[in-house]
């Protein structure tokens, strides 16, 4: 309960002690992913990524990125039900990804992945998924016969 309620409210101390440098950020710039992350995803997944597999919230760190390593792994990372219901734009939303990808899942994204853009964010967000839990328990079976770790899940 307290690491939720810090989570909440860290952000709004950042933006406060920041006034009105915070607007002067690029969103480009190393500050404003992370706070984008904090604002839009920290609620839940906490400012360190690790979430809560009680509350139903999986873990980003360490395993992440191993999504990338399947086909559709990169379509399924833009339509998780986190990702889609903040309403940020594509832009926002590769960005935040980039930022998840580069901050919790470091070590297991692959070498050779490219960053999300808003024009592929937009593109795959076209191809709806009708069942994401489908989707995911489809691509962590291929990742894991091929000896891929993967994040814990809360759903089966």
């Amino acid at each position: 309960m307290i690491r939720r309620c810090l989570s909440l409210l860290l952000p709004s101390l950042l933006f406060s002690a920041a006034g009105a440098q915070a607007q002067e950020v690029s969103v480009h710039g190393d500050l404003a992913p992370a706070m984008k992350y904090s604002l839009y995803c920290g609620g839940c997944h906490g400012l360190d990524g690790r979430g809560d597999i009680h509350a139903d919230v999986p873990p980003l760190p360490p395993n992440v990125g191993a999504f990338l390593e399947d086909a559709e792994g990169r379509r399924y990372l833009t339509q998780v039900g986190g990702v889609m219901s903040t309403g940020l734009d594509a832009a926002d939303t590769a960005i935040v990804l980039n930022y998840v990808l580069h901050t919790f899942g470091k070590d297991s994204t692959p070498a050779d992945a490219r960053d999300y853009d808003a024009a592929e964010v937009a593109a795959l967000r076209k191809q709806r998924v009708q069942d994401p839990v489908a989707l995911r328990r489809r691509i962590v079976a291929r990742l894991q016969a091929r000896g891929i770790a993967v994040p814990e899940y809360p759903w089966p």
